[in-house]
């Protein structure tokens, strides 16, 4: 668990965890106890019995010691997930930065291509032509040259 979170459940799962092991262990005790005897029936009886509280015990057992081996894990799991979603964020905000300087260039670059026709009739000399067109050319690379710094 993240630090500043609390399992309410932790102290009563804890002491059933405990309760079962202590049981397992007096089940286990019972076993050493009857194998002495001759007794088949009471001690097929009882390998039933020890099969379940063995399985329940086991299980117990692991959440004691599983849950504080994985803990550390979960944490880390938990840092780089953070990371992630950081990195993932900080990315979409690149590109959607991007993608807005992008667009502004292409409406420039399509104002003055639409523009230039209208300004090739009313120039009387094919040099004053060249200069609008390489003055527009520079407006765009100048702009180019301050979105993408």
């Amino acid at each position: 668990m993240p630090e500043g979170t609390t399992d309410k459940q932790s102290p009563v799962t804890l002491v059933a965890a405990l309760a079962v092991l202590f049981a397992f262990a007096f089940v286990l005790w019972h076993m050493i106890n009857i194998s002495a005897s001759a007794d088949d029936k009471l001690w097929t009886r009882s390998t039933y019995v020890f099969g379940s509280v063995e399985a329940i015990a086991f299980a117990a057992a692991g959440f004691l010691f599983g849950r504080e081996v994985h803990r550390a894990q979960a944490v880390k799991a938990e840092q780089r997930a953070a990371s992630a979603e950081k990195s993932a964020t900080e990315a979409s905000t690149t590109a959607a930065d991007a993608l807005a300087k992008g667009r502004s260039i292409a409406e420039l670059a399509r104002a003055k291509a639409n523009r230039l026709d209208e300004r090739r009739k009313t120039l009387t000399t094919e040099n004053t032509a060249d200069r609008v067109a390489e003055a527009d050319l520079r407006e765009i690379a100048d702009l180019a040259n301050r979105l993408f710094r």
